[in-house]
């Protein structure tokens, strides 16, 4: 089952706490959080963003911060996450 965004907030700490170089496993792939971002693409609208990255792989994780029941999606970089993103199943922290 697809996590939510309410999902993934209960397994990640604060936003603004979130470490570059800790540790991410997202499905079973572990990736090294390499920068988070925070974007407001409208007035009173953020959307955060971790950008991942494991070897030559570089993916991006991304939620809208005023949503709950949204699917969590992982993608790669530069692409479109609606449609060449992968539903995020199971997600681990292991923030240093």
């Amino acid at each position: 089952m697809p996590l939510t965004v309410a999902d993934l907030r209960d397994q990640l700490p604060d936003f603004d706490t979130i470490s570059t170089c800790a540790e991410l496993t997202v499905n079973g792939e572990t990736y090294t959080i390499a920068e988070t971002e925070t974007r407001s693409p409208a007035p009173g609208e953020q959307v955060r963003y971790l950008y991942l990255e494991s070897g030559r792989d570089q993916k991006t994780l991304s939620w809208g911060s005023g949503h709950t029941r949204e699917t969590v999606w992982i993608y790669d970089s530069g692409a479109d996450p609606m449609t060449d993103g992968t539903e995020v199943q199971c997600i681990n922290y292991g923030g240093k």
